[in-house]
């Protein structure tokens, strides 16, 4: 998770760099848009949504991937509980 928050994070930073040199977010402030609410917010919670879905991804194939291998390698049966 930390790798994603790392590369995700980078990302952002890289285009609003890549923004402010061009002077866009000059030109943003200039037309009356707040570039926090316009560009960083979206981003944020579009961040937090992601990695929510990406941890019950990982929760959920990790449970699945343990259950399969219960019943392939080690022999124990669904439903007998030994």
């Amino acid at each position: 998770m930390l790798v994603v928050a790392g590369a995700g994070s980078t990302a952002i930073c890289a285009d609003l760099g890549a923004r402010t040199i061009r002077e866009e977010i000059d030109a943003m402030e200039v037309l009356g848009i707040d570039p926090i609410h316009r560009l960083v917010v979206p981003r944020v919670l579009a961040s937090m949504l992601v990695a929510t879905l990406l941890n019950g991804l990982v929760i959920t194939v990790g449970l699945v991937g343990g259950f399969l291998f219960v019943l392939t390698t080690i022999g124990v049966r669904f439903g007998t509980g030994r």
